[in-house]
Formats: C-alpha cells, structure tokens, sequence
C-alpha cells in the first residue's frame, strides 16, 4: 500500500514533459534531433439534423394556429420541414520541423462523400389539434393541410410569389399529390474543397523550462482549390423543364430564374472562399493533468469568380466571420520516456492520455451556403449564431513513432434564423431601391425575393444536432 501511495505521489510531482496536442508543435535542429517529419490521416463522419420551421400569421380560429401546439393571433413558428446531412471525409497531412519550435504543414481534406436530405418533419404529421376543446380532433375542428406542411410553407398565395419550388430534382406531382416524394429529397456532392498552408511557432515550451507554460501561435491560409458552385448548364435546365414549369411560370420564365440558382449536386465541394485562421494556444503541465486552452478567428474573403459578388447589392455579400474559444484537460495516466544524460532531453517511447475538451464557437451573419441552399439553389442570408461543443478523445502512443487519436465530439447550436436579407443596399443615396438595386440572386422577374426574408415568412434552424466522430493516425519520425 505504502508502494502505491508513493507511485501516486511522484507522478503527480513528476516535472513537465510534454506539452498537450493541441499546443504541440515539432520542429528540427533541436539537440540530438535534427529533424522531424509526421504523416498524418485523419477520419471524419459528420451528421447533422435540424428542423426548418417558418413563421406564419396566424388568425384566431385558423386550423393552422392549431400546428406547433401554438394559438390565437400574431406571428407563429411551425414545424415543418426535416434536413440532415451525413459526411465522410478523410485528411491526410504532412508536418515538418523548419527549426526550433517551428513547424509548417499542408493538409488536404477529402469528402467521399456529402448527403444532404430535406424533408417532412415527423412531428409535422401530428399536427392536427383540438382547436374547438370538445376533447376530440374531428372535421369540426377544420381538415389539416398535408403533414400539416404543404399550406403553411411553401404555398405561394401565403408566401407572395412563385418562387419557392424545387431547382433539381422536380417533378409537378408525385404520387398522392404530395409536394415531396417519399423520404424527401437528396443531394450529393464529393471531391475536393480547399488546400490548407499552415505555420505553428513555440514561443515558450513548457518541456524546456517547466515554471513556464507552452504557448503556440499559428496561422492558416486554406486555398479554394476546388471550382467554384456553378449554376446551372442545359442539361440540368432541360431536367428541371420536364416538370411543365411551376405554380402558373411558363417553361420560358422557369429557365430565366433557374440561371440565377446554383446547382449544388456537382462533384466538388468548393465555395470559392479564402479562409484565413489566426490561432494560439497554452498549456501547463501538471503531473499526469495537462490543462490548456485555445483561441482561433477565422476571416473569410470570397474568391474574384465565386459565387459571393461584392459589387452585387447586398448588405451582406459574403460568409461571415467566426471564432472559436475552448478550454479542456488531458490526463495522462501512463508515460513511459528515457533522458538523455549528456543533454538531459527526454523522449517519449510510449504513452496513453485522455482528453476532455469544451468549445465555444460564434458565427457572424453573413450570406452564406444555409441548410436551405441546396433546395432553393440560392445562398441565404444567415443569422448570427453559437455553438457549443464538447469533446472526449484518447490517444494512444504504442511505440515511439506512432500514435493514434480518436474520439467524438456533440454539439448545441442555438436557434437562429436562415432567411434574413435586407432589400439591397441604396448604393447612390437616393433613398429609393430601385429595381436595379435589388439583389439579382434573389430576384424573380426583377422582383425582390421577399417571400423568406421579410417578417412573417422568414425561416429558421432550431433543434439543431451535431455529431462527430473521428480517427487520426500518425508516424512520427
């Protein structure tokens, strides 16, 4: 017992060894390691569901006040619409030591895949309610729309114009009349995305003097290599005309405003976007506890032939901004590692840590690709929103030159709206948004596309989930 009591107390007065992950960086001409190289391949599933719901008005007496449990007059949210997106990507990276404490790595991430579905919400179909309190639903209480849906979010009389309708895959009308085929809709996507250049500094190392803590800063730059989201070419166009057109458009109108939408089943998965990370990060040592925290801002700069036009009248032109803050621990309960006498260097022979992370992340308003583009063809306007994630990783070292890190991380996101854009921006001061100050990806016969973005039809994500599990391994030499 008293053997057991000692282990405990020297690993936990046991000096500094080795900094965290996250504030980790190799580097070259360092004692008796003159140069270090890692190859990294990371695995990634991400899945996300959310339910699209709209505002309506509602007048007391309406079946439809009836929908979301909700009543009487105003502005009602209802449940309506489902999408979820399941993705496989896989990263491989390359790491190199430039000199001490400076590392420079690219990375290269590849989607296998990306599938998006749109479709009814479940609840929706329960929609139907005792809007009379006789204790029954029957046809007094008024006949429920279709899943309680098809009235209240898509119709164009409630919506004010025809310019809500499927850009792909539609049909003028499936079986049962239903605005969806069984299962909803599908969209895929693959490919490449971006090329990230990355630079990681030390400027203290907690392995070198262990009264100081680690702290990293680094900067990324992740190049839009992939092309650009193209709109739509002929083929595409003659599929979309085989539906006969769509509430009232002749095949002519429906092809002037299908020009303007963006085909989003292609096999790329670029968005023409620079994204540039400033991050840093610390962490401290303390026995087998390493406890650190991390910050990064990410800026994003639409490419010169992306789908983001500056010159374009908008009041949002571009994907917002974002920033991330996380604090989080790993617990190390097993570390084997020699010392060099002569330089009294350690180095690590194997080792097995637990890493417990927690995230806060804020996205800035911006027009970006939404949970809604791949339906309507159009980026949106999105809300400011947050997220907040926790994290639970292991990693495992068996032998000196390899470890392998895996783990899932769960996400909350707030509630925030998906349609919001302003009518264009005055660019000449007159006071008047003229026809010609409308934004063009959201006109339909040079008409504003208010049908989402004004109060009252404005759409929005809430109940959001996100899930993602991952595996990295790496040969460290």
């Amino acid at each position: 017992m008293s053997r057991f009591i000692t282990t405990i107390i020297l690993l936990l007065t046991t000096a500094s060894l080795f900094s965290a992950e996250i504030t980790n960086v190799i580097d070259a001409f360092d004692g008796t390691d003159p140069f270090d190289f890692n190859l990294e391949v990371k695995y990634q599933y991400k899945y996300q569901s959310t339910k699209l719901k709209r505002e309506a008005y509602c007048l007391d007496g309406d079946v439809n006040c009836a929908y979301d449990k909700m009543g009487g007059n105003g502005i009602i949210n209802f449940n309506q619409f489902m999408y979820t997106k399941k993705e496989h990507i896989i990263e491989p990276k390359l790491r190199f030591g430039l000199y001490k404490d400076l590392e420079l790595y690219f990375a290269l991430p590849i989607y296998l895949a990306s599938t998006r579905n749109i479709g009814f919400d479940s609840s929706a179909k329960k929609a139907a309610q005792d809007t009379n309190n006789d204790g029954k639903v029957d046809t007094s209480d008024g006949t429920p729309t279709h899943n309680g849906a098809s009235n209240t979010f898509w119709n164009t009389e409630n919506t004010g114009g025809n310019d809500l309708f499927l850009p792909y895959k539609y049909e003028k009308e499936w079986a049962g009349g239903e605005l969806f085929p069984h299962g909803g809709l599908d969209f895929e996507r693959s490919g490449l995305s971006t090329l990230n250049i990355g630079v990681k500094y030390g400027i203290l190392d907690n392995d070198r003097d262990d009264t100081d803590p680690t702290w990293m800063v680094g900067f990324e730059y992740r190049a839009p290599i992939a092309s650009p989201i193209e709109y739509y070419n002929t083929k595409k166009l003659t599929q979309i005309l085989n539906g006969n057109g769509y509430g009232g458009l002749s095949s002519t109108e429906l092809q002037n405003i299908m020009k303007n939408r963006l085909d989003l089943s292609s096999s790329t998965m670029g968005d023409g976007v620079h994204h540039i990370q400033f991050e840093t990060g610390l962490s401290k040592r303390y026995g087998i506890a390493d406890a650190f925290m991390h910050f990064s801002y990410d800026l994003l700069i639409p490419n010169s032939n992306s789908i983001y036009k500056s010159e374009a009248n908008r009041e949002f032109d571009k994907p917002g901004d974002n920033f991330n803050f996380g604090v989080g621990v790993e617990l190390i309960p097993w570390e084997k590692s020699v010392r060099n006498l002569e330089t009294d260097e350690r180095t690590v022979l194997g080792s097995f840590a637990i890493e417990m992370f927690l995230q806060f992340a804020h996205q800035m308003k911006g027009l970006t690709l939404s949970e809604l583009s791949d339906f309507l063809g159009i980026p949106t306007v999105v809300d400011p929103y947050s997220t907040i994630t926790g994290s639970l990783a292991f990693r495992f070292m068996p032998i000196k030159y390899v470890k392998i890190n895996f783990g899932a991380s769960f996400s909350y996101v707030t509630d925030h709206l998906l349609t919001n854009q302003a009518k264009g921006v005055d660019k000449n001061g007159d006071g008047v948004y003229s026809t010609d100050e409308y934004d063009p990806m959201y006109s339909v016969d040079t008409s504003y596309f208010n049908s989402i973005n004004t109060i009252g039809s404005r759409i929005f994500a809430t109940e959001t989930l996100l899930m993602n599990f991952f595996l990295n391994m790496q040969l460290q030499f």
